[in-house]
């Protein structure tokens, strides 16, 4: 190693210690401590993440890593978004089921989810059995290959799952399915890295905004247009 690239990597730890959010940074760690933990006692296993490259995919593709949507934020949004007991969600990349469980928990009438990596659908699969929830419907395939399916559903969930042109192909399925069966559609979507593909559909407005204070990071809820 030179000594210019010493002095670099230096530079940038530095900038990384000074610049780090360190409320998020520790509420984060001690969350995710205590669900561990929680997982562990209950027999569950929903917060443990996995990279791509645990998960057998590629890292160059347009696929995120496993991490689980914290509890009280999924509740908030949906508390939010007006969710109520007679509206469905669809959660795409489901992962170990966590967003599931809270939905079922928060009284939609019906919940499902489809996730492409077929050891997250198994343990998903365990988790819910050991909860004993079994009115949850998980499919495990590509998402871009969900298309009637959608038709049951007036919400739709995303933490992150892709980016790129799978998202793109997901929202013109859900377009494509507002035309089959027209109704009120709503998107809620965590971490959004891709939200100006839903905008700029034309079939979504953006109603809600909402950052947690001690996590940071972003959901954004979108309506269909009337």
């Amino acid at each position: 190693m030179t000594v210019y690239s010493l002095l670099q990597k230096i530079k940038n730890r530095l900038i990384y210690v000074f610049t780090l959010n360190y409320k998020i940074h520790l509420s984060k760690y001690l969350y995710y401590q205590f669900a561990l933990y929680r997982d562990r006692k209950c027999g569950l296993d929903f917060y443990k993440s996995h990279t791509l490259a645990e998960l057998g995919h590629p890292l160059d593709g347009e696929l995120i890593h496993y991490g689980a949507t914290r509890t009280y934020e999924i509740v908030k949004v949906l508390k939010a978004s007006k969710a109520t007991p007679s509206d469905a969600i669809f959660d795409f990349g489901c992962g170990k089921g966590l967003g599931l469980v809270n939905f079922h928990r928060f009284g939609m009438k019906k919940v499902g989810g489809v996730e492409l990596n077929s050891n997250l659908c198994e343990i998903a699969r365990r988790n819910l059995s050991t909860l004993k929830i079994e009115d949850v419907s998980i499919l495990n395939k590509d998402a871009t290959l969900i298309h009637d399916e959608l038709d049951g559903y007036n919400y739709f969930y995303f933490y992150n799952p892709f980016t790129g042109s799978v998202f793109q192909r997901v929202i013109d399925n859900i377009i494509l399915s507002l035309k089959r069966k027209p109704r009120p559609i709503t998107i809620i979507y965590n971490y959004p890295l891709e939200k100006d593909l839903i905008l700029k559909s034309g079939y979504f407005d953006l109603i809600h905004s909402y950052t947690p204070f001690f996590f940071g990071g972003e959901f954004l809820i979108f309506k269909s247009r009337s």
